[in-house]
């Protein structure tokens, strides 16, 4: 018999659909799972060694991973935005000045990152 689910584990559902359909956006298709986890894990990982440095040396990593391709600036966008408190206005906005198409996305991360 199948126990319904608790609230704590559909946030992390709504979570992790939230992250993925970010991430995916630009994207062909899907990408492999294992590509997926090897960005994020490095941008999350640029972020957090850039954590004692002022925001000026994180908005220009930032823009650089922009022109990497669609998989690398989505998970450096949601690294910054996941990790960098002060920055994430500014990330949010710099991302939909680039895509403003993909505004209902970035709303719905911010609405799951922020519960």
């Amino acid at each position: 018999m199948d126990e319904d689910p608790t609230c704590e584990q559909l946030e992390d559902r709504r979570r992790s659909a939230a992250i993925r359909a970010f991430i995916w956006l630009g994207l062909e298709g899907p990408p492999d799972p294992g590509l997926i986890v090897k960005r994020l894990g490095n941008a999350r990982f640029a972020v957090r060694s850039l954590r004692g440095r002022p925001d000026d040396a994180l908005q220009v990593w930032l823009r650089e991973e922009t022109h990497s391709g669609a998989l690398r600036e989505n998970a450096a966008c949601l690294a910054v935005i996941e990790e960098r408190e002060s920055l994430r206005a500014w990330a949010t906005a710099e991302y939909l000045r680039r895509h403003p198409s993909r505004a209902l996305q970035l709303a719905d991360l911010a609405a799951v990152l922020a519960a």
